[in-house]
Order: C-alpha cells, then sequence, then structure tokens
C-alpha cells in the first residue's frame, strides 16, 4: 500500500536506506560527527587568527600614515628605525596569514579500511579533537595579545627592543599555536 513501509528485504527499502546514509556516509556515527567537530573546532581557529591578522593590517596602516612621510625632496626616504619597524608589523601581519592557511589545511586521517584497521579511528580523532581545542584556545590568545598592541610605543625607540610594544607577546602567542600544529601532525604520524 502506499502508506506502508516497504519490507526490508525489498528493493525500494535498501534504496531508501541508502539514500538516508548518503550511498555509503552514515550521517549520524561518532566517527563522522568527530570529523565534523574536528572541521569547526579548527574553523573557529583560524577564526581567531584572521581577526588578530586584522588588527595587525589596521594598525599596520595607522603606523604608516603616522610615522613614514610622504618623501620630498629634502627627505626622499623615512627614517631607518621607522622602515624597520614597519617591516616588522608587516612580517607579523603575513606571519598570522600564513598560519591561517596552515590551521586551515591541517589534515584528520583519510576514511579509508586500511587506516581504520590499524587504528582506532575514534580515539585518534577524540586526541585530534583535544588538541584542536588547545588550538582554538590559543589562537584566541593571539587574538587577544593583538588587540593590545600599540602602535604609539612601536613609534619609541625602547617600545620594541623592550617589549612594551606587545609585539613580543603576540609572537610567542604565533609559536605556541605553530608547536601545537607540529604535535598535532607528529600524533598523526605515530
Amino acid at each position: 500500500m502506499i502508506g506502508d513501509i516497504p519490507a526490508p528485504n525489498s528493493a525500494i527499502y535498501k534504496t531508501w536506506v541508502m539514500l538516508l546514509n548518503g550511498y555509503g556516509y552514515n550521517w549520524y556515527r561518532k566517527d563522522n560527527q568527530l570529523r565534523a567537530d574536528d572541521l569547526l573546532v579548527r574553523e573557529r581557529a583560524s577564526h581567531f587568527i584572521v581577526e588578530a591578522a586584522k588588527v595587525v593590517q589596521g594598525l599596520e596602516a595607522v603606523y604608516a600614515r603616522k610615522y613614514l612621510p610622504t618623501p620630498t625632496r629634502e627627505n626622499p626616504f623615512p627614517p631607518e628605525d621607522k622602515l624597520a619597524t614597519h617591516a616588522l608589523i608587516r612580517r607579523q601581519y603575513q606571519d598570522l596569514l600564513a598560519l591561517e592557511g596552515r590551521i586551515r589545511g591541517l589534515s584528520a586521517p583519510p576514511t579509508d579500511r586500511i587506516w581504520q584497521r590499524y587504528r582506532a579511528e575514534v580515539d585518534v580523532l577524540e586526541k585530534l579533537g583535544q588538541r584542536d581545542v588547545q588550538l582554538v584556545g590559543l589562537a584566541q590568545e593571539v587574538a587577544a595579545a593583538a588587540a593590545k598592541l600599540d602602535p604609539e610605543a612601536w613609534s619609541r625607540p625602547e617600545g620594541l627592543a623592550h617589549g612594551s610594544s606587545g609585539l613580543d607577546a603576540l609572537t610567542d602567542g604565533i609559536r605556541k599555536v605553530e608547536q601545537v600544529i607540529t604535535e598535532r601532525a607528529e600524533f598523526l604520524l605515530s
């Protein structure tokens, strides 16, 4: 009848089950949930890194407008210390963009039968999830360090040397995130 569910051994029932499971992909298995969560958590980490990069880019533009004057006939070149500071800020911005790309490109275990035969995939994905949560926390610290940057301190001669500029905290945060990325890759290789 039209309102009845077909028998489990009929072709219609089997096709219906295959459609619900996405032709081989079961949406509700624990490993698939963990794999999807891994993507969401890494997206959140990259979001914080992008926010930090936007802040650094904006501060870099402010610094350039304020401390790198337009060239004139009398002064065709800006002061070298200001150029060096500007280059350092730009390098921080580029490092943040590269870090965001690395986070988005992080791998997860493949969904093949060989991998599943030699490893407990759910356990591996749970451990990756723990590392990714750590990655989000560190990325949030990087965004907070970027928010505390002070371009006025960069202009003073002692600003970059004594750490009052905040760039050292940002560099330290980037280094910690890269360390977690390296540990995560080593874990997948072991």
